[in-house]
């Protein structure tokens, strides 16, 4: 758990250089000193804590590890506290885990660092740590040159607001931004469209969602797979909610 809050705030540098720790621990809703402390191994993490910082990054309903088909991971609710390993959690936020287990589906694909990491455009280092996690949280076995997908995931709750899932999507809507200026167009599809809708409705719109995704998936991983793509759906308000 200590391992994912270091995660956690050297992400949010990352992302503001100005970021600090009080800011931080002003958001875990803990003193500066107590947060000092407990990064540093000279506090013990309580259960207690636990509990409230996983509320305060919204991982408390995560799950580890839970049976589940590796082509099309799933996700399912439980109302439990589980903590994720530090492992588990940088599998749910970066997007290049997904993306390896993916590219394993391609017909040239190599269980090599360099190779995955020249196909995705991230570092070396990036691929071989990726590769390492999803061996440590079950979702592939390395076989010498050879990945082989077990039929085991990591899942998170359906409609969770986690951390660790805020990243993952973040993550997918700047790719999309990305592809917006440097992929050609006829192997991007970017489209959108507005409405004035009934909110009452706003479930059954995301049933229609899930199950178009899974459609689509059914449709796309099948055939002479080449290439690895996201498909990014977005349906969120541009309107202030109105006030009775």
């Amino acid at each position: 758990m200590v391992e994912i809050i270091k995660t956690e705030l050297l992400r949010r540098k990352r992302d503001n250089k100005s970021y600090s720790l009080r800011a931080f621990a002003d958001f875990l809703e803990i003193s500066p000193g107590r947060l000092s402390e407990l990064l540093s191994g000279k506090r013990p993490l309580s259960k207690k804590m636990k509990v409230k910082i996983a509320d305060r990054l919204g991982l408390s309903e995560m799950n580890q590890l839970l049976e589940a088909p590796a082509k099309n991971l799933t996700f399912s609710d439980r109302s439990d506290y589980h903590f994720l390993s530090n492992d588990a959690f940088a599998v749910l936020a970066d997007w290049y885990h997904f993306a390896i287990l993916s590219l394993a589906d391609t017909c040239d694909f190599q269980a090599d660092p360099k190779w995955i990491a020249k196909r995705l455009g991230i570092s070396v280092l990036e691929a071989m740590e990726a590769l390492s996690r999803l061996r440590k949280v079950g979702a592939i076995k390395l076989n010498g040159r050879k990945l082989i997908k077990t039929n085991k995931s990591v899942r998170a709750g359906n409609g969770l607001d986690s951390q660790a899932l805020r990243i993952s999507h973040r993550q997918s809507i700047e790719q999309a931004m990305i592809s917006l200026n440097e992929t050609p167009l006829d192997l991007r599809d970017i489209t959108s469209i507005t409405m004035a809708i009934d909110l009452k409705k706003l479930p059954m719109a995301k049933k229609i969602i899930q199950e178009f995704r899974h459609k689509m998936a059914d449709v796309m991983e099948t055939g002479n797979q080449t290439e690895v793509y996201n498909l990014n759906i977005q349906l969120v308000p541009v309107s202030t909610r109105r006030t009775v």
